[in-house]
């Protein structure tokens, strides 16, 4: 807005509101402000503008700039100047001067009124009336009102109608401000500067609502309203806005949090949704509900009213956290502050009792107030006072834990709760069937001595507690619980909110309120009603003793930002807010066609709602016919816009409605339809042209094809014969070499061997030399016995059955025996070696067989015995493997190599493990490891390559062989080293082969 200096306002028929202001015109329409800072240089003087709309939306606006007055109007989105006939053009400032205005919707016509004259205007003319010629000195024109062709008239003489050129007085008398009229009952409302009166159909004589009660300050200049709306009348003249209840005949002034009684009423209206709005020279306000009465600090000691009470004169006693307020039955307030001594004091609650006000003033204890004096009763100087109960003419108080009760001038304990940890006792429910204590963590049953808990903690957290409708209520930090026999349980019935419930309060026609955090609900199965701080209530978070029905059926609410006074006979339903489509932009371009080409398929579609009564609760849903089936629900109450992107061919019509809270919708706003055409291309004649001609087009190529491919196919044959010579020469000379490197690979195997063998010569011939001296020696005693034989044999022949000659003879005999037994293991020593020798020299079969792994590991230490000698111990770690299927005297080489390096990295004296074990139910596990000097880090990864060695007198094939022989087996080999720890080689082979090379010749 341009400025907060409002003097005039109007709602448009689009729902728009219209503010002119000291600097210029602002409109509203619930989601933003839009501003004509300079409004065609009309910058009127307060009090001297005028501003009415037409039924077509157009805007007129009157006033002075400068020292003439300036008219103008606001349609099709621009201002333009009007002419003003000369007698208005050169009214002097300060002149008076008024607009009409139509009291049922927006009329289509625009009257000027001015002293004695009535100037119409409509289509660019103006007609001027001089009203039956009356004075212009003592006749003044203070309002116009139309109703129809009929036009109302408040002057300085009474109240005028004019038809039809005539113009007839209804009742005479000294200024008449302002005016209204009620089409229901043909009546008529008039306003004076010191009396409100009504003129009734048929009557001459004006009934007096009041008189000689000077409304405002009066001025020549004064600005004056009066407004009929549901039962009441709204009025102001130099003066704050007032309302009149014409049911209970109160009147009382219409005042909000910010707005008290220091403003001035420029300009009051009622907008489409029944909500009333007040203009001031400091801002404009609005009020949804006009059935509440809102007191704050302006009238009380403070804003907080923490507990309420009705004498039986009908005077309101609010307490609050300062001290007590009273609002006599008069009209009269007093205020009754506390004294500074107390700390925290706060009036907790409030009852009637012989004849005195007793108040519960938490740090000030019993608080007695007669005759504008407070007595305090402290009871106990460190215990709170939060309650008070007038039960069977007894007076009780509960402070924090324990009950006391009033003997005289004495205060008694009488009971404490049958449990330690049940926290304070905020609410006494006492009658004739029970007593109980409404606490922190649950009900205390002072009949039944039970303490009363559920299991869900938030349930025990009571404020509050009513008989209604049969059941005992309670009010928890979940919301309403209902107290059965001796257990806490959840109703459905009251799920209509979700924070704490602080009060109850039962009206005249048997209507349960609560008191929430969040206002006020009522709960009835056929009404549902939420009165809060967005549409009347004075504050939101209602206190637990300060919801009270009055002797007169007014709800009087307590709240921490004020008192509200609400009338429940009007209970208003949310209001159903206007929707307006605006409009759509296509591709990011604002357009107001209807067809689209193909490519024009991302639309935007614009709307919004103008609604006051709650901005931040409007929702929307919304639906695009063609595409969609259900609507879709919008929740953001500022999302105005909606994006369909890659619309397909086909027509369309965008459908919104808008509502508040969950009030109903409204009425679906409906863009035009629209439509997105098809492609060219995606039309039937030009598919069937293209298929002719791509028909055609094919034919043509594929002779033409046929031809080119019929040279082509020659032109191959001949390179693919020249290419099958070159690739027979290629394969033969391919085969030849893999031959050549078959036979080299069976060289350098072969050498490999021939290299090993070497290294076993040394200990082949010391193994194969001592049982040949066992030979040598005992073929050479055999030798020598034989002889000595042959000469026993002559003596005995000359000697018959000599015992000595016998003995010696059979001594020959046994060392003989003993001789050629060596020979013979001897001999069978040699067998062995060479047995073993010839398993590792020759190829033997080229066929796989089972084969036992022990006995080849056997075979292999045999054959390196002389290495291993008795420096170097085998530790053998054999598991239970079945013979598996492999080239044993391949094995038995991989064998003799791997121990043949686990020897020569063993310097001086060390081990050797040879184990092997079942890795699962298809491999066996093979492990040979050494604790000698180990294998560098940066070796490891070259040790498997051919030719690889670190020793000069080795090829270096020992480990590629051994690589070799364990892929030819279908198994995996690793080999872990740490230098100067030793190292360890795995292997895993196959238990049966799947495949039999020997078997595919």
């Amino acid at each position: 807005m341009v400025s907060n200096r409002i003097t005039e306002m109007e709602q448009l028929p689009n729902g728009e509101i219209w503010f002119a202001t000291q600097d210029g015109i602002s409109t509203y329409d619930g989601t933003g402000w839009l501003s004509f800072p300079d409004s065609l240089g009309i910058l009127p003087i307060i009090g001297k503008v005028c501003l009415e709309a037409l039924s077509d939306s157009s805007v007129y606006v009157l006033g002075f700039n400068g020292d003439k007055l300036s008219f103008s109007v606001y349609t099709d989105d621009r201002w333009s100047p009007l002419n003003l006939p000369p007698e208005i053009a050169s009214l002097p400032l300060h002149s008076r001067y008024v607009m009409g205005h139509h009291l049922s919707g927006h009329g289509n016509r625009l009257i000027i009124g001015t002293q004695n004259k009535l100037y119409f205007y409509s289509d660019n003319q103006w007609n001027l009336d001089l009203l039956g010629q009356k004075d212009p000195e003592s006749f003044k024109i203070n309002s116009i009102k139309t109703l129809g062709d009929t036009v109302l008239i408040a002057s300085s003489q009474g109240l005028h109608l004019y038809f039809n050129g005539s113009l007839t007085t209804l009742v005479e008398h000294e200024e008449v401000l302002d005016l209204d009229y009620n089409e229901e009952d043909d009546t008529f409302y008039l306003l004076g500067k010191d009396w409100l009166g009504v003129l009734s159909s048929g009557s001459e004589e004006i009934t007096f609502l009041f008189q000689n009660e000077l409304i405002g300050y009066p001025d020549v200049g004064a600005v004056s309203n009066l407004m009929h709306h549901r039962g009441k009348l709204y009025y102001s003249s130099n003066s704050p806005l007032y309302q009149y209840d014409l049911h209970s005949h109160e009147k009382r002034a219409v005042i909000t949090e910010y707005f008290d009684l220091d403003y001035v009423c420029m300009n009051a209206m009622v907008d489409h949704e029944g909500s009333l709005w007040v203009a001031t020279l400091r801002g404009a306000f609005k009020v949804n509900n006009q059935d509440t009465w809102n007191f704050n600090s302006h009238f009380l000691l403070e804003n907080e009213v923490s507990a309420i009470l009705e004498d039986q004169n009908g005077d309101l006693y609010f307490g609050s956290n300062l001290g007590l307020n009273i609002v006599r039955s008069t009209g009269d307030i007093e205020k009754y502050p506390f004294p500074r001594k107390f700390i925290h004091a706060r009036v907790m609650d409030m009852v009637s009792f012989e004849g005195n006000i007793y108040m519960a003033g938490n740090t000030a204890g019993v608080v007695r107030f007669k005759d504008g004096q407070y007595d305090f009763d402290l009871i106990n100087e460190n215990s709170r006072v939060l309650d008070l109960q007038v039960h069977q003419g007894r007076l009780y108080a509960s402070c924090q834990n324990t009950i006391y009760r009033k003997d005289g001038n004495l205060w008694s304990p009488i009971t404490t709760p049958q449990k330690d940890d049940y926290g304070i006792i905020r609410k006494m429910a006492f009658d004739d069937q029970r007593q109980l204590l409404l606490t922190q963590m649950g009900v205390s049953d002072l009949v039944s001595g039970e303490f009363i808990q559920s299991e869900i903690l938030n349930d025990n957290n009571i404020y509050t507690g009513i008989q209604y409708d049969g059941q005992f209520l309670l009010g928890t930090a979940n919301g309403v619980r209902v107290l059965e026999g001796n257990q806490i349980v959840h109703s459905p019935i009251y799920d209509h909110f979700d924070s704490p419930v602080y009060s109850f309060l039962a009206d005249r026609e048997g209507r349960l309120w609560v008191g929430t955090g969040k206002g006020i609900y009522l709960v009835s199965p056929n009404e549902a009603y939420h009165l809060s701080k967005t549409n009347g209530l004075a504050g939101n978070e209602v206190n637990r003793n300060a919801l009270v029905l009055s002797r007169n059926g007014k709800i009087l609410v307590g709240t921490d930002e004020g008192i509200s006074i609400y009338d429940p006979r009007a209970i208003p339903e949310l209001p159903v807010p206007k929707i307006e489509y605006l409009g759509a932009t296509v591709n990011g371009t604002p357009t107001s066609s209807q067809s689209f080409d193909h490519s024009e398929n991302n639309i935007r579609f614009q709307y919004r709602s103008v609604s006051f009564y709650d901005e931040e609760h409007i929702n929307y849903r919304l639906k695009l016919d063609g595409l969609e089936d259900q609507w879709q629900h919008i929740p953001f109450y500022n999302q105005h816009t909606i994006l369909y992107s890659n619309l397909k061919p086909g027509t369309y019509q965008f459908m919104v409605q808008a509502r508040i809270g969950n009030g109903g919708w409204s009425p679906t706003a409906t863009s035009p339809v629209l439509t997105v055409k098809s492609a060219f291309y995606d039309n039937s004649w030009f598919r069937v042209g293209v298929l002719i001609l791509v028909i055609l087009l094919t034919l043509f190529l594929a002779r033409l094809r046929s031809r080119t491919l019929k040279s082509r196919n020659e032109l191959l044959q001949a390179r693919v014969q020249e290419k099958t010579r070159e690739l027979k020469n290629q394969n033969s000379r391919l085969m030849k070499t893999i031959k050549e490197l078959k036979s080299a690979q069976g060289q350098l195997i072969q050498s490999e061997k021939l290299a090993s063998m070497g290294h076993l010569t040394a200990g082949i011939a010391h193994e194969l030399n001592n049982p040949l001296n066992y030979i040598r020696g005992g073929a050479e005693c055999i030798m020598k016995n034989l002889e000595e034989l042959k000469h026993l044999q002559l003596q005995l022949h000359a000697k018959e059955s000599e015992p000595a000659l016998l003995a010696e003879y059979q001594m020959l005999m046994d060392d003989s025996n003993q001789l050629a037994q060596s020979i013979l293991n001897g001999a069978s020593k040699s067998t062995d070696i060479v047995k073993s020798l010839s398993s590792f020299t020759a190829d033997s079969q080229n066929f796989y067989s089972f084969t036992d792994l022990q006995k080849e590991v056997d075979t292999s230490l045999t054959l390196l015995n002389n290495q291993i000698g008795f420096r170097i111990t085998i530790n053998k770690m054999f598991g239970n493997i079945p013979p598996i299927e492999c080239y044993p005297a391949k094995i038995n080489q991989l064998l003799v190599n791997l121990l043949m390096n686990a020897v020569q990295a063993i310097e001086h004296e060390g081990e050797i493990t040879i184990r092997y074990y079942r890795k699962d139910d298809k491999r066996i596990g093979l492990e040979i490891s050494d604790d000698g000097v180990g294998i560098p880090q940066d070796l490891q990864e070259q040790v498997f390559e051919p030719f690889f060695t670190t020793k000069d007198t080795n090829p270096g094939l020992g480990l590629a062989i051994v690589k070799s022989i364990v892929q030819e087996h279908h198994g995996s080999i690793k080999l872990d080293s740490k230098p100067g720890k030793g190292t360890k080689v795995r292997i895993f082979l196959p238990v049966n082969q799947t495949a039999h090379p020997e078997l595919e010749l």
